[in-house]
């Protein structure tokens, strides 16, 4: 559902003058760097998720294994240096998704990032240093602190939203939001 509501949210954020704050959030940190096969294979995704992936336009398929999400996440906080947050992360979920790749692949994480264009070198030393994992870790426990967990979580003013979030809900509560600070 975080590829799904971050379409949705892109939507609003073309119909309002809201800025995206992409945060991190591990979901399941006992991941190996290798991943993980899922035991069952891949399972049929529910009837809701697979109508709300073709009104977006996407073609979402199960993916047969659960990836360590770390460096991806650190990219993510690279991406926001370069204004691409939210192309990295619909790049990434789609890689996922509709691709089946393994985004915890190093070399997957490059191509991706390098495709949407952030620098060669900044890639590699995030992926290699663990740059923003502070920072990744940091925004984790501030999600928990704010009662948050699991994904997808969406904090608009005060309004929390965890799992599958309706547009017209995202939308009333952007439009509340707005009225409340204007």
């Amino acid at each position: 559902w975080c590829y799904i509501n971050l379409g949705r949210l892109n939507e609003l954020a073309k119909a309002f003058t809201i800025e995206l704050d992409i945060r991190s959030f591990i979901l399941k940190p006992d991941i190996p760097k290798e991943g993980r096969i899922k035991p069952s294979g891949p399972n049929q995704l529910p009837a809701t998720l697979i109508q709300a992936a073709e009104e977006l336009g996407l073609k979402m398929k199960s993916p047969h294994f659960i990836p360590y999400t770390i460096s991806a996440l650190e990219l993510t906080e690279l991406s926001k240096q370069y204004g691409l947050a939210e192309t990295f992360q619909l790049a990434m979920y789609s890689a996922y998704w509709d691709n089946q790749e393994d985004i915890g692949n190093a070399t997957v994480l490059e191509r991706i990032a390098l495709n949407i264009g952030l620098p060669r070198l900044s890639v590699r030393q995030t992926i290699k240093n663990h740059s923003f994992l502070p920072k990744v870790i940091e925004q984790h426990y501030q999600a928990e602190v704010l009662g948050f967990k699991g994904i997808p979580a969406i904090l608009i003013g005060k309004t929390r939203f965890v799992g599958a979030v309706d547009t017209l809900r995202l939308q009333e509560a952007v439009k509340n939001e707005l009225h409340r600070i204007t």
